[in-house]
C-alpha cells in the first residue's frame, strides 16, 4: 500500500521479470572467472557471417 496522509492505499499488482540469468539460479555451478556458457555460439558459427580473432583489435 501507499501511505496518502494518515490513510493507505492499495497499489496494482507489478509484473516483475528476472533478468540475472543463470546467476540466481541454485543448480547452476557459476564461476566468475570462466564466464557463462556460450549457449549462443554454435548458431553464431553456422550463419558463416563472422570471423574469429586471435586478439583484440579496437
Amino acid at each position: 500500500p501507499t501511505r496518502v496522509g494518515d490513510r493507505n492505499e492499495p497499489n496494482p499488482p507489478v509484473c516483475v521479470y528476472d533478468t540475472s540469468g543463470p546467476y540466481t539460479d541454485p543448480s547452476v555451478d557459476i564461476d566468475v572467472r570462466a564466464g557463462l556458457a556460450p549457449l549462443r555460439l554454435a548458431w553464431i558459427e553456422a550463419r558463416g557471417d563472422v570471423e574469429s580473432l586471435d586478439d583484440i583489435s579496437s
